[in-house]
């Protein structure tokens, strides 16, 4: 057994025996007291969460700006799913807006939202947003709030590696740090 194995093995049993003895004690305890603590830890939350913080930028194909190209935007959390189609302007913009709701959570489970966004133009399809947000916040995707979002539709999908997680794009913008 390597030496991570062993430390795995370890706090494994810690924590056993911590929950163990919580149970015995709980158990010498008014009736009720384990249950109680069991349905406060696995009890659901409501919080308000950002789903998607909002992005807007321009779509190019060959560094020329993209009429029409419509966006398929899709986030999904828990067992829902929220799917829309954006379409550019004359000049290849576009602007999806801020998605928020308020969703359950639990303190046991890592919340993932998904988020996707697939351009298409001229018949194919460019993935140019893949994104595992694991938390709540606005604008915690990219560490900061994207400005002038430019995705040239011939370049390849990047994996780029942030504190939040990583993010699947061949898009570029100002005003955030990507190392």
């Amino acid at each position: 057994m390597g030496r991570s194995t062993k430390i795995v093995v370890s706090l494994s049993i810690v924590v056993l025996g911590l929950f163990f003895s919580f149970v015995i004690y709980t158990s010498n305890q008014p009736s009720g007291s384990a249950m109680i603590f069991f349905n406060e830890l696995f009890k659901q939350q409501e919080v308000d969460a950002v789903l998607f913080s909002g992005v807007s930028g321009t779509i190019l194909f060959n560094g020329t700006p993209v009429p029409n190209a419509e966006l398929d935007f899709s986030v999904r959390w828990n067992d829902e799913e929220i799917t829309q189609t954006y379409t550019t302007d004359a000049n290849g913009r576009f602007v999806i807006p801020k998605i928020e709701r308020r969703i359950k959570t639990s303190p046991l489970v890592q919340l993932v939202i998904s988020q996707s966004i697939v351009a298409r133009y001229q018949g194919e399809d460019y993935s140019i947003w893949i994104k595992g947000k694991r938390d709540t916040e606005e604008f915690s995707e990219l560490g900061g709030k994207p400005i002038n979002f430019r995705c040239e539709l011939t370049a390849p999908l990047k994996r780029i590696e942030l504190e939040s997680g990583a993010l699947g794009t061949p898009g570029e913008w100002d005003g955030v740090e990507i190392p």
